[in-house]
């Protein structure tokens, strides 16, 4: 009785879970494909920047820009960041500026707040803030106070689009535009050689 439960039971895992179908994406159907399959994974896992591995559109369309941010800036500059997104600056590997990793409507938004953001922000470098164009309305009325810091210290770099059709806008610290440019990129490249 107890085998004949645990085959149920086994049976219907497979099929509920799809597990059946994870094995063969996996190439675990055969034993000979299992050291090939977990190499493979082994080495997505420790790559940085495995699309396959990343949560959203934007920060796979952000690939490029993380790659700038290595050639172009200082490991302790900082990013702003105007949306949800939090994992930019993980695949970026710079801190977040101002002391507050995003910003979402209904969370941190009284002005105590917003002033304490822009306060830590003016005395950090943080040369490109990032923000979701689908976001852009909602930081500016939410988060009136920083997003006038933004629209003061940035101007529009770039855009660039995602596989869904949205965009992410990079601006820059209006003082860096001139720095020399990028030769992948032509963005300004504000600290050559990280």
């Amino acid at each position: 009785l107890s085998v004949a439960l645990a085959l149920a039971v086994g049976g219907a895992l497979l099929r509920v879970g799809n597990i059946s179908d994870q094995i063969e994406r996996l190439g675990l159907t055969r034993l000979s494909g299992v050291p090939g399959a977990v190499a493979e994974s082994t080495a997505a896992l420790r790559s940085r920047l495995f699309v396959r591995m990343m949560p959203s559109n934007a920060s796979e369309a952000l690939v490029p820009f993380y790659e700038f941010v290595d050639r172009c800036t200082a490991p302790t500059d900082r990013l702003l960041i105007g949306s949800f997104l939090p994992e930019v600056p993980y695949y970026a590997q710079r801190a977040f500026a101002g002391g507050q990793s995003t910003f979402v409507q209904g969370y941190y938004y009284a002005d105590e707040n917003q002033r304490l953001v822009v306060e830590r922000a003016r005395r950090q470098d943080v040369p490109f803030a990032v923000i979701l164009d689908e976001d852009a309305a909602v930081f500016d009325r939410e988060f009136p106070i920083v997003a006038g810091y933004v629209a003061e210290r940035f101007a529009p770099l770039t855009e660039i689009r995602t596989d869904d059709g949205n965009g992410v806008r990079l601006l820059i610290d209006r003082r860096l535009a001139g720095a020399p440019a990028d030769p992948r990129t032509g963005w300004p490249c504000v600290h050559p050689g990280g």
